[in-house]
C-alpha cells in the first residue's frame, strides 16, 4: 500500500513539500495545481480538496472519497479492495 499526496493548491513542488512539513504529512507529495491527470480517473475526478483517491492492483480507481476521512472509513475500504482478486 503506498500513500501519495496531490497538492492541487500550493504552487510548484516547495509548496508541496512545505505542506508536508506544516501538517506533518507521513506520506510523499506532488504538486499538481492544474490536476494535470485525469487519465488516472478514469472519468471520475475528485470534487473537493481534500478527497482521497484510491487505486487498486489493477491501476483503476475504484474509489473517490470527496472531503475528510479517517481511518475506520478508509479501514472499511481497503478492506473490501484488498480482498478481491
Amino acid at each position: 500500500m503506498i500513500f501519495v499526496g496531490d497538492n492541487v493548491r500550493e504552487p510548484g513542488q516547495a509548496g508541496a513539500i512545505a505542506h508536508e512539513d506544516e501538517f506533518d504529512v507521513p506520506y510523499a507529495s506532488w504538486s499538481d495545481p492544474s490536476v494535470d491527470h485525469p487519465a488516472l480517473y478514469e472519468g471520475s475526478v475528485p470534487r473537493s480538496v481534500p478527497a482521497t483517491v484510491i487505486v487498486d492492483r489493477h491501476w483503476r480507481v475504484p474509489v473517490i472519497v470527496n472531503g475528510e476521512t479517517n481511518v475506520r472509513e478508509l479501514t472499511v475500504l481497503l478492506d473490501v479492495l484488498v480482498a478481491e482478486p
